[in-house]
């Protein structure tokens, strides 16, 4: 829970930031460009911390209907979030739309310290160092015919597949004419 409480205050900060940024219309490039930097970092810990945690909410009895609502969950955000991005930078402004996004932080840090989690078990607690445990996942995916082919199925769409999210302002606007309302329609 500390280790969230961190980086997503973090992340507030960084998208007050880029909020502040345009607003004052000093935003450039490379100010994006190193906030996407920092924020993706913050996002190297919070992700696993997450996922982390949801195995220590819930008992052994219903963690793959827990895996599977939080999968979904954060699907539909990476769906529904650049969508309504669009919407909002078209209604109220790039400055707007970051501001909004700063402001989407706030109800987990508030929600985090509420929240009752189970200590760790004590063979959880003691199963080695983090490189061990990585060595060994690797091992096991490159050794298991079941653990490549899901690795393969989750990695090829995020390499390949994800950039479209990042291309497709520039396809809303050169290819269609259209602006940020056309490009949250289309996603």
């Amino acid at each position: 829970k500390r280790l969230l409480m961190v980086t997503q205050t973090t992340s507030l900060i960084l998208a007050s930031i880029l909020a502040m940024l345009a607003w004052s219309g000093a935003v450039q490039v490379w100010h994006v460009i190193a906030l996407a930097f920092l924020l993706g970092c913050v996002d190297s810990f919070d992700t696993p911390t997450r996922q982390a945690m949801v195995v220590d909410m819930v008992g052994k009895e219903d963690l793959m209907n827990a895996i599977s609502l939080n999968s979904a969950t954060f699907n539909m955000a990476r769906l529904i979030g650049p969508s309504i991005a669009g919407l909002l930078i078209a209604s109220v402004g790039e400055a707007g739309a970051f501001a909004f996004n700063a402001l989407s932080f706030i109800p987990l840090i508030i929600m985090l310290p509420k929240m009752r989690i189970p200590p760790a078990s004590a063979a959880a607690r003691s199963s080695g160092s983090v490189w061990r445990n990585l060595k060994e996942g690797l091992a096991f995916i490159m050794h298991e015919k079941v653990g490549r082919t899901l690795v393969l199925m989750v990695g090829v769409p995020a390499v390949f597949g994800m950039p479209y999210n990042t291309l497709m302002p520039v396809f809303a606007r050169d290819v269609l004419g259209g602006g940020a309302a056309e490009q949250g329609l289309m996603l």
